[in-house]
């Protein structure tokens, strides 16, 4: 492959248009358009993009880790504890590699005007994990925990030939 094709590749995985690939990766725009879908069609470069893919996909095990990471995750990981105080620390979080469970992270300010005249500022920080019941029951299905299970009956109430389904969840209902 040349110096523009693996341009092209790298372009390409960015919005997955051909066009606009190859425009980024310098071929003229007069021929962008053609020289997108013939690039396509070349086997090494379909085999480029595919091993970028590969090399760029969650794995399952890394999938099931992070969901994992999340049924797990803590806010006391989160925090730093001296006497009768906290404090909420990014950077312990990123020290634990545990950023990926944050899900949000809101920091305001208030500004309060005292009795004195002097302005008091007071920061706030409010973090949300993932939801650890979300990853548990994801964790359940792909662990086949949560079985649906049919009951039959093959007669009806009064004994006629009647069948009827019944449906029990795993919630019992």
């Amino acid at each position: 492959m040349n110096n523009k094709q693996r341009a092209f590749v790298e372009e390409y995985l960015i919005d997955w248009n051909a066009t606009q690939a190859a425009l980024r990766a310098g071929y003229s725009s007069r021929t962008a358009y053609s020289i997108g879908h013939e690039n396509l069609s070349k086997p090494e470069i379909a085999a480029a993009i595919q091993e970028r893919l590969e090399e760029k996909t969650m794995k399952a095990d890394e999938v099931l880790t992070r969901l994992s990471d999340m049924a797990r995750g803590d806010l006391g990981d989160f925090l730093d504890i001296e006497s009768m105080s906290f404090d909420l620390s990014l950077r312990k979080a990123k020290e634990l590699g545990l950023t990926h469970l944050i899900k949000k992270v809101k920091q305001r300010t208030i500004t309060t005007l005292k009795k004195d005249g002097d302005e008091e500022e007071n920061h706030y920080i409010e973090i949300e994990l993932h939801d650890s019941q979300a990853a548990l029951e994801k964790l359940g299905k792909v662990h086949k925990l949560f079985v649906d299970r049919k009951q039959h009956e093959h007669t009806g109430p009064d004994g006629s030939d009647e069948i009827r389904i019944k449906i029990i969840t795993s919630d019992g209902t």
